[in-house]
């Protein structure tokens, strides 16, 4: 049996809506695209080393936010909630997870 790709996991992400706000950042031939955005911890993570299956989809702006100025920040503009870090940090966890199993599922079929 191969093992998993991660290439072929964030291609497969790209083409998911905004998991923040279910957006697309563009359209291509009327396909909706994003971007595949790491979400890092320090305890798996590195400078210039991204995690396998470690990502989630979202705008540019929105990766923009989320590198600059944090994942609180971006949740805090896209949710009417007023996230801590701590909270922030626990959301996208989950929501690595979510896309990581929903893409498992999909692969399968």
């Amino acid at each position: 049996m191969r093992e998993p790709s991660d290439k072929k996991y964030l291609e497969w992400l790209s083409y998911q809506p905004s998991c923040l706000d279910g957006t697309f950042n563009q359209y291509q031939d009327g396909v909706g695209r994003n971007i595949a955005c790491h979400v890092r911890r320090a305890k798996n993570a590195g400078t210039g080393y991204k995690p396998k299956f470690s990502a989630v989809p979202m705008t540019d702006i929105q990766h923009k936010i989320q590198s600059v100025k944090g994942e609180a920040e971006v949740l805090n503009r896209f949710h009417e909630r007023n996230f801590t870090v701590e909270e922030a940090k626990e959301w996208f966890d989950l929501q690595v997870l979510y896309y990581v199993a929903k893409w498992s599922k999909n692969a399968k079929a």
